[in-house]
């Protein structure tokens, strides 16, 4: 899975908003969105099915997916557009621009019928321990507590 997780230490400059994301298995019509090798952003149209598979490196450049019904990959077919080199890594987002898988490889850019792979965000949350900093609970915030005693014994003048 090409997965980075970054901590921003200051304020973005305008314009610039984070995205969020969902560990739900994408289905349906989809939106890719990638910099293929520090280029202008592109941005794809396509539809991931209900197939999963599992996935893994063949060679330098290449690799190889299997259906599996418990698999971490999404095959996305696309309608316009589609990815080229230097774009792994880059997400695919729900309708609600909820970010959901992140690019392994595919077919080329701009091709009839292309397609591409995804890992599911879901991996990277679960395996790559996402969770624990995306879900952080935050620090508890201490309120003093402050208690009357009442004592019912009447008291002396």
């Amino acid at each position: 899975m090409d997965t980075s997780f970054f901590r921003l230490n200051g304020t973005l400059s305008g314009g610039v908003y984070f995205a969020g994301w969902t560990t739900a298995i994408p289905i349906g019509n989809r939106t890719g969105v990638h910099h293929p090798s520090g280029d202008w952003k592109k941005i794809s149209f396509g539809t991931v099915g209900a197939s999963r598979g599992d996935c893994w490196w063949t060679g330098e450049t290449s690799f190889e997916c299997q259906e599996s019904a418990s698999g971490n990959f999404i095959l996305t077919g696309w309608n316009d557009g589609g990815t080229e080199g230097g774009s792994s890594g880059s997400g695919i987002f729900e309708n609600n621009d909820q970010l959901a898988g992140d690019l392994t490889g595919g077919g080329g850019g701009d091709c009839a019928d292309s397609f591409s792979f995804y890992s599911l965000f879901k991996a990277a949350y679960q395996t790559g321990n996402l969770g624990r900093w995306l879900n952080a609970e935050p620090e508890p915030v201490l309120t003093p507590i402050y208690q009357l005693l009442l004592n019912n014994e009447p008291s002396e003048p």
